[in-house]
């Protein structure tokens, strides 16, 4: 799994073992923020997009919109984002869920930002989630909810871009417990045929969606290497991941 802490990623196994890396990340990052810290530029830059007119609702979106267009090569926002919300993502340092500063276990996928023990509390592996739920709804469970990120982006192409795809999603990976929750609510105990054959519109347009989000967190978290660790690499290198990305969701997601 990655974790990343200000653009820097921590793979481990569990929170508590990705807090022994994000320690040392941190006094690195602190060490030499003069001169690579670009995310703390940007964040910079979008405080000063927004702040003259964020208290205007008629022009909120569009300031926000603009602001983060100023951002070079960061990922647009996503449609079940609002802007404010995915700024907090990627720039802000507070816990989601309990406020706390400082907390640096992100994952753009799921689209959470927590202190280390709210990220273990809330995110979790899915063969804790789903007992005595037939397989058969599990596994349309999983196809309707994003995963954490498991794609090293460091050492992309040779890492497998395929797992952008929610169809091979296993429970063997790790969830954020309300999205689960959520949909399981819908699919257990199975609705009525008539009922599913309402859903299904939905429910299809729920998968796409989580491809998307899926995509757009491992765009988030290569702009996140290039724009955090080193000035030097291009620009296009965002283009060339966002292009072979949306030629996989072109011939392996469209067409199934």
């Amino acid at each position: 799994m990655i974790r990343t802490h200000r653009g820097l990623p921590c793979t481990t196994g569990t929170v508590s073992a990705a807090t022994n890396v994000v320690r040392p990340s941190l006094a690195s990052t602190q060490t030499h923020e003069g001169d690579n810290d670009v995310k703390a530029a940007s964040k910079q830059l979008l405080h000063e997009s927004t702040s003259q007119c964020l208290l205007r609702s008629r022009d909120s979106l569009r300031c926000w919109q603009a602001a983060l267009s100023s951002v070079s090569g960061l990922p647009p926002c996503l449609e079940d984002m609002s802007a404010p919300f995915y700024v907090a993502l990627i720039f802000d340092d507070n816990c989601m869920e309990c406020g706390q500063t400082g907390s640096y276990f992100v994952d753009y996928a799921l689209g959470v930002r927590f202190c280390g023990t709210c990220f273990e509390n809330q995110v979790v592996q899915g063969t804790t989630l789903f007992d005595g739920v037939p397989d058969a709804v599990r596994d349309a469970v999983l196809t309707l909810i994003p995963s954490e990120q498991s794609i090293d982006v460091t050492n992309w192409p040779q890492s497998s871009l395929s797992r952008i795809d929610p169809c091979v999603h296993t429970i063997g990976e790790w969830y954020y417990k309300p999205h689960v929750d959520k949909v399981l609510k819908m699919l257990w105990p199975v609705p009525l045929a008539d009922i599913l054959e309402q859903l299904m519109p939905m429910l299809l347009k729920q998968a796409e969606a989580v491809f998307i989000r899926q995509m757009t967190g491992t765009l988030l978290n290569f702009w996140d290497q290039v724009f955090t660790q080193s000035r030097r690499v291009s620009i296009d290198a965002v283009a060339v991941m966002h292009d072979v990305i949306r030629e996989l969701q072109e011939e392996e997601f469209c067409h199934k």
